[in-house]
């Protein structure tokens, strides 16, 4: 009986390291394919391209997009980190334990607060776009956040 126990209890915890093992790689993914296959600079002229922008617009836009390339390298940079934490307390601990927890929290916060960055950036950019160019511009973001992955 003790026997038994002691064997739930070994796959109970093995079955929590393939869980963290499984969440480290899906982080893992996650940053790298978050990142855009494309350089800043040819994203950014892409999209002023498909929006049409004029010359005023991109001068206008030009100290959103400033800021919004250093928020986005911030949170890359936040994430990477804690990816990188996770795995050593994988590494290291062989089981769950607080410091594996603490490590994928900080990288869901970035996660979620680099989102809150483009969807706030997407949303300031519209002050100075036509209706048009906006509504073009929250379909492409929907169309993004809807084929994320496929």
């Amino acid at each position: 009986m003790i026997a038994k126990r002691k064997l739930g209890v070994g796959y109970f915890f093995a079955s929590i390291a393939a869980v963290a093992i499984i969440c480290s790689l899906g982080a893992a993914w996650f940053v790298r394919t978050s990142s855009p296959r494309r350089t800043e600079r040819e994203a950014h002229a892409w999209l002023h391209d498909h929006l049409r922008l004029t010359a005023e617009q991109e001068r206008r836009l030009e100290p959103l997009e400033e800021r919004f390339a250093a928020e986005r390298k911030t949170y890359l940079d936040q994430i990477r980190n804690a990816n990188r934490d996770l795995a050593a307390a994988i590494k290291s601990e062989g089981r769950f334990t607080p410091k594996i927890e603490a490590a994928i929290e900080r990288i869901h916060r970035a996660q979620v607060e680099f989102q809150k960055a483009t969807i706030r950036h997407c949303l300031e950019m519209q002050e100075f776009l036509t209706p048009a160019q906006s509504k073009q511009l929250f379909e492409i973001v929907a169309d993004a956040l809807d084929h994320d992955g496929d």
